[in-house]
């Protein structure tokens, strides 16, 4: 048996996906793809090319043969999908799962709206109630607060406007 590289991979549906096969194009002699019973093989020695691949969202460049493109992935795209390369030195095998999911659902604009309104009230509220607090406190003094602190000013006013002695 010769060694096989798996990959997995995962899809949205609508999304495009290429395969690519690693090949030297110099000991490279034949490429094959294969899902199922969709087969696409080149010779690159005869020029001669096979597919019985019927989708038309897949697509095989015959210039370029060691990749496979899918276009708007859909769910019968699904499956396993397997490159042949061989060559001189003998066969090497590729094989990617492919799974189709279903788009995630787009958030709309008015969900967009009420996720960041919510969090941006709270932040509001919890700047605007603290300072509300302190300026009630600092605008709530007792009247005999008051008479002091405008003798302390007027006094400090005549001290340095009239250049009385203390």
């Amino acid at each position: 048996t010769h060694p096989v590289d798996h990959r997995d991979v995962l899809v949205s549906r609508g999304d495009s996906i290429m395969f690519t096969c690693n090949i030297s194009n110099a000991n490279t002699t034949q490429i094959s793809w294969t899902k199922g019973r969709s087969v696409f093989a080149h010779s690159i020695l005869r020029n001669q090319t096979f597919s019985n691949f019927t989708t038309h969202r897949l697509r095989i460049d015959l210039n370029l043969p060691s990749k496979l493109n899918i276009f708007n992935a859909q769910h019968d795209d699904a499956g396993l999908y397997v490159c042949n390369v061989t060559g001189k030195r003998g066969l090497r095998t590729t094989e990617w799962n492919l799974t189709v999911s279903e788009k995630p659902e787009e958030i709309s604009q008015t969900w967009y709206f009420l996720y960041i309104l919510t969090p941006v009230i709270g932040f509001l509220l919890c700047g605007f109630t603290p300072a509300v607090c302190l300026c009630r406190k600092s605008w709530t003094w007792s009247p005999n607060q008051d008479l002091g602190n405008d003798r302390t000013l007027s006094y400090a006013q005549f001290h340095v406007q009239l250049g009385g002695k203390v």
